[in-house]
């Protein structure tokens, strides 16, 4: 079952579950200010204090810090960040609190997993009497090996009553960063259109609350493999010892997310081909259906 999921849910599921996030919050105190908070809570989340050293701290989207050297304090609860907050409005605020990936890090890794996962799609595009080369208006479709199948759909007896079919042959051509495609005949009935069934891929998310749809725990499984992924290449050698074995459960578990929720089976009908179109859909080859 799909699910949607906002980016800063993505986020917070994945830092969890890697063992890099806690929150806490900052209480009224005449001693916060635009750099130091007090968080009585800290004591129930750190044991000393070089718990969140070289740490990020977050209070809302678009506004984090790097915790300063030697900023926490665990006994006076109090944490100091390295540059001023935009301002010292942080009584009674919730502070998400990011080990090792800072925030920026953390939108690399949710665009990374994400570019290759996709949903199924579907494009309209009207008949026109007497043409054969149409351009779908969709800015998603780029390149013909999104493309799953096409089919006609006759709306003739109402659009709640429609009647699909199999393009027996199309061609189609990557043109200017989208697709044309070719129709060598097309059904004489009005209310006639062709439909194309695509694999729709999801493009950056800039904000915290831009959704990401995808079933079960796919999305955030494949985030926590981006995230991993980074965390090696900041840590060399020595990630091994901490997330060896998290990288190696993370990655079956991705594949068989992906082996059981992602569809990447091509159906295509074949008949008067001039030559054998086809082979990997990903491939620089034509298409025939």
């Amino acid at each position: 079952m799909s699910i949607d999921t906002a980016k800063g849910e993505l986020r917070v599921g994945a830092a969890k579950s890697l063992g890099l996030y806690v929150e806490v919050t900052a209480n009224t105190n005449a001693a916060n200010s635009n750099t130091l908070i007090t968080c009585p809570d800290l004591k129930d989340k750190a044991i000393d204090n070089e718990r969140f050293q070289d740490s990020f701290i977050w209070r809302k989207e678009g506004e984090w810090r790097l915790i300063a050297s030697d900023g926490v304090d665990v006994p006076n609860a109090t944490i100091t960040v390295a540059r001023a907050w935009s301002n010292n409005n942080v009584n009674n605020v919730t502070f998400g609190i990011y080990g090792i990936l800072s925030l920026d890090d953390w939108d690399t890794v949710i665009d990374e997993a994400m570019q290759d996962k996709f949903y199924k799609d579907r494009v309209t595009i009207p008949l026109v009497s007497g043409q054969k080369e149409y351009t779908p208006n969709a800015s998603w479709l780029q390149t013909k090996g999104q493309i799953i199948r096409m089919r006609w759909r006759d709306e003739s007896s109402g659009a709640t009553k429609p009647i699909e079919g199999e393009v027996a042959v199309a061609y189609v051509v990557d043109v200017d960063h989208g697709i044309k495609v070719i129709v060598p005949s097309q059904p004489s009935e009005s209310n006639t259109s062709l439909i194309i069934e695509a694999r729709h891929y999801f493009g950056k998310m800039a904000a915290d609350n831009a959704i990401v749809t995808l079933p079960g725990r796919l999305a955030e499984i494949a985030v926590k493999h981006e995230a991993l992924k980074l965390i090696f290449q900041k840590m060399g050698p020595g990630a091994k010892r901490v997330f060896g074995q998290q990288m190696v459960l993370t990655e079956r578990e991705l594949q068989s997310q992906e082996a059981r929720w992602l569809d990447t089976d091509a159906h295509r009908d074949w008949s008067d081909e001039d030559e054998p179109f086809g082979g990997d859909p990903e491939g620089a080859f034509d298409w025939g259906w």
